[in-house]
C-alpha cells in the first residue's frame, strides 16, 4: 500500500516534506504547503470571536454534550411540569449560538466573497 500511495503521489507531482530524520510533516502540492501536524486548539482559538470567554471549552462542551454543559438542561422540576432552567446555562447556550452564527457569516464572506459586514456588526 505504501508503494502504491508513494507512486500515486509522484504521478501527481506531490512532494512530501520531511524532517532530517525522514518523518513526513506534510506535502507540497503546486507550491502550496499542506502540513500534517498542527494544534487544532490553537488554530480554533485564533478563528473564534474574541468576545467569547473560554471559546474552545464552551464550544467543545456543547458539541460533545458534556455533562457540565447539559446536566441542568435535562433536570426535571420538582413538580415534573418542565425542565429546570438557569440563567447561566441559557446565556452560555446563547453565546455558543451567537459565536457559531458569527463564524458562519465570516466563512461565507471569505469563501463566496459576499459583503456581510453589516450582518456581522448586527450579530453580537
Amino acid at each position: 500500500m505504501d508503494g502504491y500511495v508513494t507512486k500515486a503521489l509522484g504521478e501527481c507531482n506531490i512532494v512530501a516534506r520531511m524532517t532530517d530524520n525522514g518523518k513526513i510533516t506534510g506535502y507540497i502540492v503546486d507550491g502550496e504547503v499542506s502540513p500534517l501536524e498542527f494544534n487544532i486548539t490553537e488554530r480554533a482559538r485564533n478563528r473564534l470571536p474574541s468576545w467569547l470567554p473560554m471559546p474552545y471549552g464552551l464550544l467543545s462542551g456543547a458539541a460533545h454534550g458534556r455533562p457540565w454543559m447539559t446536566d441542568r438542561a435535562r433536570t426535571v422540576s420538582r413538580g415534573g411540569e418542565g425542565l429546570v432552567g438557569e440563567a447561566a446555562t441559557v446565556m452560555t447556550a446563547i453565546m455558543v449560538v451567537m459565536a457559531s452564527l458569527e463564524m458562519c457569516l465570516k466563512s461565507l464572506q471569505g469563501y463566496f466573497g459576499y459583503e456581510l459586514d453589516a450582518a456581522l456588526r448586527a450579530v453580537p
